[in-house]
């Protein structure tokens, strides 16, 4: 009978992907993400007719989903998050939509606890889906990256687009080693870095890191 009226109250998934399309954005280009932003709107409201006859659902629940960011080119492998349990709300409301999740990150490996706010979705440029929240980054294993090991853990929050957000947190690894040493520390940073949700390309806009004594800082791109 909900669906009749347009709204349910619970939703249950199994076996959900979520597949996220390239975008061609340039997170070095500022310009960019004012023009595509002021397009990506004005598309949107040109649906607006359409969206309010949406299916909205109360409460969304779904369990052993996967996130997939398809690479621009095709012989690059796409990365994949498993995202063990997701809880949304007001899903298809035309509106942010509250949510929690816990998920393993791809690389470094390690386990996410976030919530916060998604959407509305914007479907005809989802780079410009607006996105708010927090984060838990725990028992990440830094060891798959060459020359160095430990087991980091990480929080803080997150803002902006799905092709532009803004991370601000905190890392700890308490026996950061440098394989050409062998002798781990205690290696405290904070950082603010912008990354494109839709490629994982993250540009580090500052690194204020301390260890053994010493303060760095530092920035760069991945």
């Amino acid at each position: 009978t909900g669906l009749w009226r347009k709204h349910v109250a619970h939703v249950e998934l199994a076996g959900l992907e979520i597949s996220v399309p390239p975008d061609h954005g340039d997170l070095n280009d500022p310009s960019k993400e004012s023009s595509d932003k002021g397009q990506g709107r004005r598309a949107g409201s040109a649906d607006e007719e359409s969206l309010e006859k949406t299916v909205v659902i109360d409460t969304l629940e779904t369990r052993d989903a996967r996130l997939i960011i398809v690479p621009d080119k095709p012989n690059k492998t796409p990365k994949v998050w498993a995202i063990h349990t997701l809880e949304m709300h007001n899903v298809g409301a035309n509106e942010a939509m509250p949510f929690q999740a816990t998920l393993t990150n791809g690389v470094p490996p390690g386990e996410i606890t976030t919530n916060g706010t998604f959407g509305p979705w914007e479907r005809d440029d989802p780079g410009l889906t607006p996105l708010d929240g927090a984060f838990d980054f725990a028992r990440a294993d830094l060891s798959v990256f060459e020359g160095i090991s430990g087991m980091l853990s990480s929080k803080g929050s997150f803002s902006g687009t799905l092709d532009r957000i803004l991370v601000d947190g905190e890392t700890h690894t308490p026996d950061f080693t440098l394989r050409v040493s062998g002798h781990p520390f205690a290696l405290h940073a904070k950082y603010r870095s912008l990354v494109d949700g839709t490629n994982g390309d993250t540009r580090l806009e500052k690194i204020d890191a301390n260890f053994l004594g010493s303060h760095l800082l530092a920035s760069g791109a991945v």
